[in-house]
């Protein structure tokens, strides 16, 4: 299994940290706030998308 990367995101002037590794076209986003998996093609725009999960994870860690 590759190593997971790690990146920053910017959410309503605040950064948060996470990480993120694909493996057999899944992608895995963790953070502090939590984990989500998704299905991703090879034309998918990762970058986009790992940054638009992180965020779903952010705000519904912030909600509970």
């Amino acid at each position: 299994m590759p190593a997971p990367r790690s990146f920053r995101i910017e959410v309503e002037g605040r950064t948060y940290s996470g990480h993120y590794n694909v493996e057999d076209g899944a992608l895995k986003v963790g953070s502090a706030y939590g984990s989500k998996n998704r299905r991703v093609g090879k034309s998918a725009g990762l970058e986009k998308v790992t940054n638009l999960v992180l965020q779903q994870i952010v705000q519904q860690g912030q909600t509970t």
